[in-house]
């Protein structure tokens, strides 16, 4: 019968509406992406589109094993930017409906986009960490 408003964003956005503004942002980029044909998921597909050159840049989900970060680093860190996510495989599968830890973005735009909304405050930044600047166009 009757849906009210949020039942009915929450059922038509299958990510919980009850994320931080720039977990959303996140989650949002990851689909308008997805949508576009422009984004790559799995640990062989995410290889062989950097091995293609056309990965721009590597997302890795922040619950992925450790042995996935620690391959996908060495694998793919000199030829694109490896990039940290606070998203979860238990978001991304709500999103692509099954269970993703590592994606490529095909596109120089996202990958500029993700790189800033994943990058730390100028005050809080690590040495040697990512800027924008260092994602592939």
């Amino acid at each position: 019968c009757c849906i009210s408003a949020l039942g009915y964003w929450e059922w038509y956005f299958p990510v919980s509406l009850h994320c931080s503004s720039s977990l959303q942002q996140l989650l949002g980029l990851v689909t308008i992406c997805r949508k576009a044909g422009k984004l790559i998921c799995g640990f062989d597909p995410v290889g062989d589109a950097v091995k293609a050159g056309k990965a721009a840049c590597v997302l890795l989900t922040r619950d992925a094993s450790p042995r996935t970060v620690k391959e996908a680093r060495f694998r793919w860190a000199e030829q694109v930017s490896v990039l940290d996510t606070p998203l979860t495989m238990e978001q991304l599968e709500q999103c692509f409906h099954r269970k993703v830890a590592v994606m490529a973005v095909c596109d120089g735009g996202f990958a500029r986009r993700f790189a800033q909304l994943l990058e730390p405050e100028e005050n809080n930044r690590e040495p040697g960490s990512l800027t924008i600047d260092d994602v592939n166009p």
